[in-house]
């Protein structure tokens, strides 16, 4: 695969692939993201004969110009594996882009450089425009969020190293987390997107936990000797053991738990396996201490027959179980879209 070079000529991209120059116009490039949205969709695109030609190099450096809405130079490209999927990666001194090679979704971008950072108690943009822009912004890379579950905004400021907004959607179904996210990082002083990553994994595991959520939180504070648990959180999820290529499992997530007397003590995360009952990882906050603790990721057997601990949970993401016995999962954007044209 050649390298291509994006050039902008008043209306015109000039994109140099190898020892080829392909001139393209701008009302093409939009036409190629015009397939993305147009693919999530369901519908069909007939692109111009230019972008039916070109290689699959040129309309993934399109595809990810179009959603920075900017013209990037990219300096190499090649074919990677991600997640399973045959994806193009193209890296320059600007930025750097993963595009799905089967739909040319756009799946990962980061913008490469020193963000800016303004006079403190400038004003930069607000949360509702930080998250239109997000939105925006995932609607290029063909990824429309309307159908995703907005899960967290955070206002992050990193001192000197500026400030951000941090946006999650995720895909959930009768109360169980996917494996599925849309993470997108916004510029909190200009509004502009930094980065960007799109995760959608076919679910390949069955969605019905053969312990509760009583019996898992049990399983947690009676390993850390809690005797009035609490937890923030807690939700079914399907994730992977280890960390993704795992295998993909069902597990129980706790968010915040700690022992009223002691509240010092606090777990950040933990997670039980939803179908054994045995205790995957426990995630502790700096400063806290547990004789014996195991670190996160690794696996400890722990006999959840012992009398369950009252825990106290103050948000449980509610699983409909009746939703679940005759559910199939929803497809994958990939698995929805069309081919795009080579």
């Amino acid at each position: 695969m050649g390298t291509a070079t994006l050039e902008s000529r008043g209306a015109r991209i000039v994109m140099s692939v190898g020892a080829v120059c392909l001139a393209i116009s701008m009302e093409t490039a939009c036409a190629s993201r015009d397939l993305l949205t147009g693919a999530a969709a369901g519908k069909s695109s007939n692109l111009g004969a230019d972008v039916a030609s070109a290689s699959s190099s040129d309309l993934a450096a399109e595809v990810a110009s179009g959603a920075a809405m900017r013209v990037l130079h990219w300096q190499r490209g090649s074919i990677i594996n991600r997640r399973g999927r045959p994806t193009i990666a193209l890296f320059g001194t600007e930025a750097e882009a993963q595009v799905d090679r089967e739909t040319g979704i756009l799946v990962k971008y980061y913008a490469c450089g020193e963000h800016r950072r303004t006079e403190p108690g400038t004003q930069g943009v607000t949360a509702e425009q930080a998250l239109a822009s997000a939105r925006a912004f995932a609607e290029r890379a063909g990824v429309p969020p309307d159908a995703w579950c907005l899960r967290d905004e955070r206002y992050l400021d990193h001192g000197a190293l500026g400030r951000e907004y941090s946006v999650q959607w995720v895909k959930m179904m009768a109360g169980v987390k996917l494996p599925a996210a849309i993470d997108v990082d916004v510029d909190a002083e200009t509004g502009d997107v930094y980065s960007f990553t799109l995760a959608d994994d076919p679910v390949v595991v069955p969605l019905q936990p053969r312990i509760s959520v009583d019996q898992a939180a049990a399983v947690v504070a009676t390993r850390m000797g809690y005797r009035q648990p609490i937890a923030e959180l807690a939700e079914l999820t399907v994730w992977y053991r280890p960390s993704y290529p795992g295998r993909q499992v069902l597990l129980w997530r706790f968010d915040n738990m700690c022992d009223a007397p002691a509240p010092g003590d606090t777990l950040l995360r933990a997670y039980v396996d939803a179908t054994t009952g045995e205790l995957v990882s426990l995630m502790r906050k700096l400063g806290s201490s547990t004789p014996g603790m195991k670190h996160s990721g690794e696996q400890e057997k722990v006999d959840s027959s012992d009398k369950p601990a009252p825990v106290l949970i103050r948000a449980f993401k509610k699983v409909d179980m009746p939703a679940l016995k005759n559910a199939t999962p929803p497809p994958t954007v990939f698995q929805s879209a069309r081919p795009r044209k080579k």
